[in-house]
């Protein structure tokens, strides 16, 4: 089940991926950092790093004008979704140290009542 729409998504992600890749790539070099496999390298300050070149990347493709960041949204929603269904563990690495942080920060308004 094959059309141009689907097409141009597949070409698309697979652009957006080996664009990330070659980003994380890029980084860990300039930060001398060592690694085997460059998709399975964890390492907070290329972390840091990589996300603070995709946010700029984001920024400035909004500010082109070209597309709403509601768009963008709707679409990085369908695909967070779409791959957490397909591979529930998909995220599971990358997040698994933050969640447990999150409990130590949350804030809850009723406390402040009491």
């Amino acid at each position: 089940m094959s059309s141009k729409p689907i097409d141009k998504l597949l070409d698309g992600l697979k652009m957006l991926a080996e664009g990330y890749l070659d980003l994380k790539t890029q980084l860990a070099d300039r930060l001398e950092i060592d690694y085997t496999d460059i998709e399975e390298l964890k390492d907070e300050e290329l972390s840091q790093n990589l996300y603070s070149e995709v946010r700029a990347i984001l920024e400035n493709f909004l500010e082109s004008g070209e597309f709403s960041s509601s768009l963008l949204g709707s679409l990085f929603n369908d695909l967070y979704e779409g791959l957490l269904e397909i591979d529930p563990q998909a995220m599971e690495d990358e997040f698994d140290e933050d969640e447990e942080d999150e409990d130590d920060y949350y804030y809850d308004d009723e406390d402040e009542e009491e």
